[in-house]
């Protein structure tokens, strides 16, 4: 194909997308002028090859892979390595093509929301007070009148000595449940929640 027939985008349409199944074990030639290829997505994540234009020589080319050429070329040459058909979803631009979706492969586990908190106490307090707390917790503790000493000794936690005064907070999620020693002589407000 002569040079002054590769249209650079001002006629032909300059990005186009397309889905295409490919029978097994088949090749495909698309033909279309471009200079970028992106594969946003195949039945098959890593069963496709490619060749850009005529090229030699074919590539393993995976889902969510884009490749930009140095000069247009005026066809795309797919294979399908599988013994079962190939659904793919691929784009052919003139210029680049950035794609910033989230591709995720694999077994995902996901929560749409926050688990609840199995129980919350919450209250005032005057020191000193020893308060237990049970696996999985979040403590929080704000002194509000005075000046407390904090003191956890728990497995895994280590507070020694945490002095707060008035105005002062500290809040801290914790695995293993354990007691809180809370000595001094001001007042405190405290929240545990357990999940």
């Amino acid at each position: 194909m002569a040079n002054d027939l590769i249209n650079m985008g001002s006629v032909q349409a300059p990005y186009w997308e397309q889905v295409l199944i490919l029978p097994p074990k088949s090749s495909h030639i698309e033909y279309y002028v471009y200079d970028s290829f992106n594969l946003l997505n195949a039945s098959t994540p890593d069963a496709l090859e490619v060749t850009f234009g005529g090229a030699a020589v074919q590539s393993r080319f995976s889902a969510g892979m884009g490749y930009k050429l140095k000069e247009p070329v005026s066809y795309i040459q797919f294979f399908n390595t599988l013994d079962t058909p190939l659904t793919i979803d691929f784009s052919l631009a003139i210029g680049g093509i950035t794609d910033n979706r989230l591709t995720v492969s694999g077994i995902i586990s996901a929560q749409s929301q926050q688990q609840a908190y199995s129980s919350v106490s919450a209250g005032t307090l005057t020191a000193p007070q020893s308060i237990e707390y049970g696996n999985n917790s979040n403590i929080a503790l704000v002194c509000t009148a005075g000046t407390i000493t904090v003191n956890i000794t728990e497995a895994g936690v280590a507070v020694t000595n945490l002095i707060l005064t008035a105005g002062q907070s500290w809040e801290l999620p914790v695995v293993s449940g354990g007691t809180i020693e809370v000595t001094g002589t001001g007042t405190f407000n405290y929240c545990i929640a357990e999940y």
